[in-house]
């Protein structure tokens, strides 16, 4: 033991003939332990040798902070050791990209702001996936004003380009409501292209002009009463929100390139992520811990067209032949490794041979023990 390495547990060694409860005691060869538990020096890395081979091991099965406690008091004990457990636990990678986090998402709800006037901003979506009309239309393009709730309901093709959208788009609603102040729809292409972030092709049409005082104070007034009405349904919705929800920032850096509005983030992406959009809503990030160099590489997977993939078997261990009432089943112990998890189980003979062929030719080798001398299991069929 380097337990003489350790001031800490030298000045403890020196004060045991002066406790009141004896916590800490000697024993015969010199090992110091507290309530019967090793006393482990920090030294080197001890601490941090015996939390990995705790944490890390293929009997462990990364363990929480507190499974993880309980398990290594049970033996060793070390000042601030279940502080230390924690932050190890924390820390591991592993841990941090693959279980979920007990917490409320991050993120409080935001209101979007209220129009000031019918048509002045707009929500986009789609209906798709619908038979084909007589007329070819397969989509249903919706188009809502935020303020009175009224829409439009335009039949369209999942073929139309941007300039078809926006073609029909002067023609049914700007002819109408005129040009919109803010859109809010989707990512989808139909959206993105420059048509509808530049002045090209829009006219200013203006609303139909209404005629009378009378008519046009009615107007406003149901307005208001439509934003007092939306400005309360909004205040109670947030405030149901808020509470299963808690309040986050990060700040720019360490892949954070650039903050978004109150609640989004752009981040620098690594290449091989290249196809993905780099902004996230601040419920779907999370604060690495640790060492910040630590990138886990992505790993190829071939999926089939049923999303399954097909595992890799490197070897064939045990041959063993099972007898039944009216005949004989040659199985052999096959290890399988997919994505650096080793798995093994019991195969027909006959099938991996047609399949894996040359698994049989580099076990050729193996002593005919193996092979032929095998454990005979009798059963009988019910």
């Amino acid at each position: 033991m380097r337990q003489f390495e350790d001031p800490e547990l030298v000045k403890i060694k020196e004060s045991i003939p002066f406790q009141k409860k004896q916590l800490f005691e000697q024993s015969d060869d010199g090992i110091l332990k507290y309530k019967g538990r090793w006393c482990v020096p920090n030294v080197g890395e001890l601490h941090k040798q015996i939390m990995t081979e705790m944490h890390q091991s293929r009997y462990s099965v990364h363990p929480g902070s507190t499974k993880m406690y309980h398990d290594l008091r049970q033996l060793y004990w070390w000042n601030d050791m279940k502080k230390d457990i924690a932050t190890f636990v924390a820390q591991c990678p592993n841990c941090q990209q693959v279980k979920a986090e007990h917490q409320k998402p991050g993120g409080l709800l935001q209101n979007i702001e209220i129009p000031a006037w019918k048509w002045e901003s707009i929500n986009m979506d789609f209906i798709t996936g619908l038979p084909n009309s007589h007329r070819k239309f397969n989509s249903i393009w919706v188009i809502v004003d935020r303020l009175t709730k009224s829409a439009h309901f335009l039949p369209v093709r999942t073929t139309y380009s941007a300039e078809d959208y926006a073609s029909l788009y002067i023609k049914e609603i700007v002819r109408l409501h005129g040009v919109p102040f803010s859109i809010i729809s989707d990512r989808g292409a139909q959206f993105t292209a420059n048509f509808w972030r530049s002045p090209i092709g829009w006219f200013d049409v203006g609303e139909t002009k209404l005629l009378g005082a009378e008519l046009v104070q009615q107007a406003v007034e149901k307005v208001k009463l439509i934003q007092e009405r939306l400005h309360t349904a909004q205040s109670r919705q947030k405030s149901y929100s808020d509470n299963r929800r808690r309040d986050l920032e990060f700040a720019v850096g360490d892949w954070i390139v650039q903050r978004i509005g109150r609640v989004a983030y752009k981040l620098d992406l690594p290449p091989e992520l290249e196809a993905i959009h780099p902004v996230f809503h601040i419920s779907m990030l999370r604060k690495f811990l640790g060492d910040p160099s630590c990138i886990s590489l992505i790993e190829d997977i071939e999926v089939s067209e049923n999303l399954s993939y097909e595992e890799i078997p490197t070897a064939i261990l045990y041959c063993q032949i099972r007898k039944l009432r009216t005949k004989e089943v040659a199985l052999v112990k096959v290890l399988w490794r997919s994505n650096n998890v080793e798995e093994m189980t019991w195969e027909a003979e006959e099938d991996m041979k047609s399949r894996y062929p040359h698994l049989f030719e580099s076990s050729g080798d193996m002593p005919e023990t193996n092979m032929a001398g095998v454990a005979h299991i009798s059963t009988s069929d019910s």
